[in-house]
C-alpha cells in the first residue's frame, strides 16, 4: 500500500511538473515535447509505472453526457526575430524554440490519452459502469495514514502551494446567473465529490458533498474542438507571476514607475 502511496505522488507531481502545452522543462531546454517519438515513450512509461493505480481505478466505459462549447485555441504568437532581452509578462516569445509555449492561456498537453466516460468530456467512470471512489475518501484514507516528517517542517506544503500557484491555474466555468453545485441537485457543469457518512465533514457538519465547478473546456494546441481540454491561464514558468502578474498591464498596475529598482508600489 505504501508503494501504491508514493505512486500515486510520483505521478501527480511528474505530470504537473512536465504539465501539458506548458512544461516548463522544455522551456528550458531544448527538448521537444512534440516530436512523434516523445510522447509514445512517456506515456508507456508513466502507464507501466501506474499499472497497479490503473486496475484499480478501473477503465473508461463509453456513456453520454452534454458539454459545453469549447473555446477556441490560442493562436500562437509573433515574435520578433532578434530574441528580446527583457522578460514578457505573458510568457510570449520567452522560449527561443516555441514562443507559445510557457505562455497564458494555452491548452495543457497530456502525457497519456483522456478516459472520458463518452471518450469526448464527460466524467471517467470505473470498468463495470459505476462510479469511481470518492476523491474525497481517498484523501482521507491516504492521508490518515501518514506520518510527520523528521526533516521537513510546515512551511513545505506552504512553499508548495507558492509554487504550484505560480505555475497552473485552471480556470473554471463562469456563466451568468451563475453555476449552482447544490448537492441534492447539482448543475450539469458541476461535478460534485460525494462526502461519505462516516467522514467528519458529514458527522459534525451534515455536508453531503463538495461542491466543484468544472473547468471550462478548451479545444487543444492543435485546434481540435472534438475533446474536452483544460487550459492554463498563467504562465508556466517560475516566475513569480503570482506577486507581479500574468500580463503587461498587470505588472505596470503594481510597479513603482518611478523606482530605479522596480519597487512594489
Amino acid at each position: 500500500m505504501k508503494a501504491i502511496r508514493l505512486l500515486v505522488f510520483i505521478l501527480i507531481f511528474c505530470i504537473s511538473s512536465l504539465r501539458a502545452d506548458n512544461p516548463s522543462a522544455s522551456s528550458r531546454f531544448d527538448f521537444d515535447f512534440d516530436a512523434p517519438a516523445t510522447a509514445p515513450v512517456l506515456g508507456r512509461a508513466i502507464a507501466s509505472a501506474g499499472g497497479a493505480v490503473g486496475a484499480a481505478a478501473g477503465a473508461a466505459v463509453p456513456t453520454s453526457r452534454p458539454g459545453l462549447e469549447p473555446q477556441p485555441c490560442s493562436p500562437k504568437p509573433i515574435c520578433p526575430s532578434t530574441p528580446r532581452t527583457s522578460y514578457a509578462q505573458d510568457g510570449t516569445c520567452n522560449n527561443l524554440v516555441d514562443g507559445g509555449r510557457g505562455s497564458v492561456d494555452r491548452p495543457f498537453r497530456r502525457l497519456l490519452p483522456p478516459a472520458y466516460a463518452d471518450r469526448t468530456g464527460s466524467p471517467r467512470v470505473a470498468s463495470n459502469g459505476g462510479e469511481l471512489p470518492s476523491p474525497r475518501l481517498v484523501s482521507t484514507t491516504m492521508a490518515g495514514s501518514m506520518t510527520s516528517s523528521s526533516s521537513a517542517s510546515s512551511v513545505l506544503p506552504f512553499w508548495g502551494q507558492y509554487i504550484v500557484h505560480d505555475i497552473a491555474n485552471t480556470p473554471t466555468i463562469i456563466r451568468v446567473p451563475g453555476v449552482n453545485c447544490r448537492c441534492d441537485r447539482p448543475d450539469p457543469d458541476c461535478i460534485n465529490i460525494e462526502i461519505p457518512r462516516t467522514d467528519v465533514q458529514f458527522t459534525q457538519d451534515r455536508r453531503t458533498c463538495l461542491p466543484v465547478v468544472r473547468s471550462h473546456p478548451v479545444q487543444d494546441a492543435h485546434c481540435n474542438p472534438n475533446i474536452r481540454q483544460q487550459k492554463n491561464e498563467i504562465t508556466s514558468y517560475l516566475d513569480a507571476g503570482n506577486v507581479y502578474g500574468n500580463s503587461q498591464s498587470a505588472f505596470d498596475d503594481m510597479i513603482n514607475q518611478n523606482s530605479a529598482v522596480g519597487e512594489l508600489k
